[in-house]
């Protein structure tokens, strides 16, 4: 079942990226709607539901952007290519501050959809 939900979570990146579908992202406030939703349908979806959010935010936590784990890869991948060579803690601190102010940004517009969303009386489940 893991295998199918990182195939599927694969497939949505995709098909974001080519634009066949728009991406249904929810922040915090989003999440928790969900989860009431989910929550209403029983014990077993709810954990079902809990366990693919813990997947998701896993697998966003290893993508490649400053502040993240999957950043801090990025500069140790750096590092070996420069054959142990460390980037400066100055440039390394810049970029992960800078990654992180955009991923606030992000979580703040993401966090505004879901508000609005949740005003006119819409769901991410369909």
């Amino acid at each position: 079942r893991c295998v199918e939900i990182l195939i599927l979570f694969r497939n949505t990146i995709r098909s974001w990226i080519i634009g066949a579908t728009t991406p249904q992202v929810a922040g915090p406030v989003g999440i928790y709607q969900m989860t009431r939703q989910v929550a209403e349908a029983g014990l077993i979806p709810l954990i079902v539901f809990t366990a693919l959010i813990s997947l998701n935010l896993g697998i966003i936590n290893l993508l490649p952007l400053p502040a993240l784990d999957g950043g801090r890869l990025v500069f140790l991948l750096v590092e070996l290519a420069r054959r142990g060579k460390r980037v400066s803690t100055r440039v390394e601190h810049l970029v992960n501050t800078v990654g992180f102010a955009v991923l606030i940004l992000i979580m703040c517009v993401v966090t505004y959809f879901d508000i609005a969303r949740i005003i006119g009386g819409g769901s991410l489940f369909k």
